[in-house]
């Protein structure tokens, strides 16, 4: 708990100290804001594609397809409601921003996969797993700790999407092959990478 006492101390510290280079001021109470119930009834179409997002992933159906069905599933519910309608103006823009948020992610999977590549044609990523057990005696808490090092080490200066392709291709499997469930192995190597 004490990590995440950290992390949340210092993203406050970030909020407060930004809000206050840039001169924000606290909403003062005599303020004329809308109540978070006004808000949602004027707004309760826009669960609809939140709920679609979660129902299709909780069916298995391919990402690929979620992520389409509920973009369009946005798009026709601005259409259901007066005033907020998107029009090809509109789509064009969203489209241009979706492209230039999807470079940065872009690029540094492309750089993750050329990483993951020469593990790969090298050998050394089946070597990799052999060479973490014979170097800690098959002791679990020496192979954690090592692949914690490991990991540390290649998430350095590594976006968060291409640190997790990385970690999921590289240190997963082995521990994987110690027997530690998937979800639980994944979220270690990405932990640590991210710590990085």
């Amino acid at each position: 708990t004490l990590p995440a006492i950290i992390y949340y101390f210092g993203l406050m510290m970030q909020v407060h100290y930004r809000a206050v280079l840039k001169g924000m001021r606290p909403i003062s109470e005599d303020t004329d804001h809308e109540s978070a119930w006004t808000v949602l009834k004027e707004n309760w179409l826009y669960i609809i594609p939140i709920a679609l997002l979660v129902t299709l992933i909780i069916q298995r159906v391919n990402p690929t397809v979620v992520g389409l069905l509920a973009t369009a599933s946005v798009i026709v519910i601005s259409w259901l409601i007066p005033g907020r309608r998107m029009g090809i103006k509109e789509l064009y823009e969203v489209i241009r921003k979706t492209g230039l948020g999807i470079l940065t992610v872009a690029n540094a999977s492309a750089a993750a996969g050329m990483v993951i590549g020469g593990i790969m044609l090298t050998g050394l990523g089946g070597k990799f797993t052999s060479l973490v057990f014979a170097a800690t005696g098959g002791h679990s808490g020496l192979c954690l700790s090592m692949v914690a090092i490991v990991c540390i080490i290649l998430g350095m200066g590594v976006p968060t999407t291409a640190n997790y392709v990385i970690m999921a291709t590289t240190c997963a499997p082995i521990l994987m092959q110690m027997n530690m469930p998937v979800l639980c192995a994944h979220m270690f190597v990405f932990y640590f990478g991210i710590v990085a």
